[in-house]
């Protein structure tokens, strides 16, 4: 019984890890769209124009890893998850894990 809800407590903690990630690339997306240059920034020098730094692209940058982050998280626990279950049972069916294979290669391609 303790190895279960050790287990548990375990699988709670990387869900809300990967939450947290989530939650930190979905603020920092949201602050870059704020921080974004707007077209009356734009100043025109002659024949050029010129638009003032802003911090957005950086922004956008730390969102983008903290999804990565949180993506390799979330497909370790779950490849993890799946290679103890079947050493566990063998008599887990080959369809349930090509859909586990599928639904996390489609999480990659959707990022």
């Amino acid at each position: 019984m303790e190895k279960w809800s050790r287990g548990l407590s375990c699988r709670a903690a990387i869900c809300g890890i990967v939450v947290l990630l989530c939650a930190t690339a979905f603020s920092c997306s949201l602050a870059a769209e704020f921080r974004k240059v707007k077209e009356k920034d734009m100043k025109l020098d002659g024949s050029l124009c010129s638009l003032p730094k802003s911090s957005a692209f950086e922004l956008g940058v730390a969102a983008i890893a903290f999804l990565s982050v949180a993506q390799l998280v979330g497909t370790t626990a779950a490849a993890t998850t799946m290679c103890a279950a079947s050493k566990r049972s063998k008599s887990s069916t080959t369809r349930r894990r090509a859909a586990s294979v599928a639904i996390l290669v489609l999480s990659w391609y959707a990022l």
